[in-house]
C-alpha cells in the first residue's frame, strides 16, 4: 500500500506492507526467514505489519521470529505479544524504518472461551511514529478472529474506531489481517473512520 502524506517531516510517500507470516511457515511448509525478509526488502517498505508471529516457541524451534526479521531487514521492531504459547509468545509485530515515539498493545474483547485449541487473545498494536515534536503517524496493527458470526469482529472494529477517533485528525494507518469480506458488517464499521485502501466505495 502506498500512502501519500502532507507532513514534510515524514516521507512524502509511505510504503506499508501487511503480511500474515503463519508463524514463518510458507506454502512449502518450510520456515525461511531470509525468504520472508527478501520479500519485504524488495518492496522497500517504511512500515511492516506482521501477524501470526512466534517468539521463542517450541513450534518455532525457540527462534525469536520478530527479532530475526528485524535483524535481517535492518528495521526497528515492536512485538505485540497477545498470548503465552508453546513455551514462548505469539502475536503481532511491527517493523519500521521510522522513529518510534511510543507504542502500546490494546486487548480486544474475546467472545469465545479460551481453550487449548482456541486460546488466542486478540489485540491491536498502537504505535506513534515520526520525529519527536513533529507531526507524526499513528500506526495500528491487528489480527481479528476468523470464526463466524461477526460479533467479535464487530466489537473489535468498534474498539479500534474508538481508539483512532480519540486522536482527532492525526494521520493514521490501520493494517493487519481483518478476516472480513469487503461487504461485511465489520468492514462497514471500519469505513466509519477509515478510508479502505484498494477497495472501491459505493
Amino acid at each position: 500500500i502506498h500512502i501519500s502524506v502532507a507532513h514534510a517531516e515524514l516521507p512524502e510517500e509511505i510504503r506499508v506492507v501487511t503480511y500474515n507470516i503463519h508463524h514463518g511457515e510458507g506454502v512449502d511448509r518450510k520456515c525461511d526467514f531470509k525468504r520472508i525478509a527478501n520479500l519485504l526488502l524488495a518492496v522497500e517498505p517504511h512500515v511492516v505489519a506482521l501477524q501470526e508471529v512466534d517468539q521463542g516457541t517450541k513450534r518455532a524451534g525457540g527462534v525469536d521470529q520478530p527479532a530475526e526479521l528485524a535483524k535481517l531487514t535492518g528495521m526497528k521492531l515492536v512485538f505485540g505479544r497477545n498470548i503465552d504459547y508453546d513455551g514462548g509468545g505469539y502475536g503481532t509485530a511491527v517493523l519500521t524504518k521510522l522513529p518510534v515515539r511510543s507504542h502500546k498493545k490494546v486487548k480486544l474483547k474475546s467472545f469465545y472461551e479460551s481453550t487449548p485449541e482456541h486460546a488466542e487473545q486478540r489485540g491491536v498494536q498502537v504505535l506513534e511514529l515520526g520525529e519527536k515534536d513533529e507531526p507524526g503517524l499513528l500506526f495500528l496493527n491487528t489480527h481479528l478472529d476468523y470464526r463466524p458470526p461477526d460479533e467479535e469482529r464487530m466489537a473489535s472494529a468498534k474498539t479500534i474506531n474508538e481508539l483512532v477517533a480519540k486522536r482527532g485528525d492525526e494521520l493514521a494507518i490501520l493494517a493487519g489481517d481483518l478476516n472480513a469480506e469487503p461487504g461485511s458488517g465489520p468492514m462497514a464499521e471500519f469505513r466509519k473512520e477509515w478510508k479502505i485502501a484498494g477497495m472501491l466505495t459505493e
